[in-house]
């Protein structure tokens, strides 16, 4: 198994977009995890990641891909439309959003959305030493994660 991971940063508090952002690995599995800050003056500011928003046409009508909505997220949201689509449906990133909740630490005062690469198909290099790598997973690395956090900080700015 690659042992790339035990070289990584375990986290990295940054800015992109005009929005905080950190990414934390999790002590037990090994994955990562990215968050996005959102200061009082957002219009998510409070929402939980699976509440009702109204959305836009090019919101609704954009190709999506299922991988950066998350399985779970798509078969649980209500049907979308203008009046009130839920946040998870608008968030294009690895997984699909998985976390919504009051910041703590370098994110203290904003509102923070966050994703996880511990899906099905995501390597967790903690685990797989312990349980056994199957071969059919991806370990998503530093690089992949920051790019995925910087990609939800520019969805996130552009919500007025």
């Amino acid at each position: 198994m690659d042992q790339s991971w035990k070289s990584e940063p375990n986290e990295e508090v940054f800015e992109a977009h005009g929005m905080k952002c950190e990414i934390r690995r999790v002590s037990w599995s090994g994955h990562l995890c990215g968050y996005v800050g959102v200061p009082e003056s957002h219009p998510w500011f409070g929402k939980d990641y699976n509440a009702d928003v109204p959305a836009t046409r090019a919101q609704l009508d954009r190709e999506v891909d299922i991988d950066k909505i998350g399985v779970i997220n798509l078969l649980c949201a209500n049907a979308p439309t203008e009046e009130a689509t839920s946040i998870v449906l608008l968030i294009d990133v690895h997984g699909g959003l998985t976390y919504s909740s009051s910041g703590v630490d370098a994110l203290d005062g904003l509102w923070v959305f966050g994703f996880d690469c511990a899906h099905a198909g995501d390597l967790c290099p903690v685990s797989a030493e312990k349980y056994g790598d199957s071969g059919y997973e991806t370990y998503r690395d530093f690089a992949y994660v920051k790019r995925e956090t910087e990609s939800l900080a520019l969805q996130l700015s552009k919500i007025v």
